[in-house]
């Protein structure tokens, strides 16, 4: 066996282990922080080094890109022959 991949979801506390063998089938296993303090350690860790999250944009800057988004798709629903309201 052979581990392709290791998945750290910090939300759920989980650790992710995908692996193969030689035959080339995949498969994967989830363990959780519960009652281990390695997963616990690397879990925390995770979350430390994770972005900040992206400052919210401006209400406006918001409410202009839904302008946008919604003239181009009534601009794409003219050129399919949909009746735009």
């Amino acid at each position: 066996m052979q581990i392709d991949q290791i998945l750290i979801r910090p939300v759920e506390n989980e650790f992710v282990v995908q692996y193969s063998d030689n035959a080339g089938r995949t498969n994967n296993f989830t363990t959780t922080s519960e009652d281990n303090a390695n997963i616990a350690a690397i879990i925390a860790d995770a979350k430390k080094k994770l972005p900040a999250e992206a400052d919210r944009p401006d209400k406006s800057e918001i409410s202009q890109e839904i302008e946008e988004l919604e003239y181009r798709l009534k601009m794409l629903k003219q050129s399919i022959g949909v009746p735009v309201s």
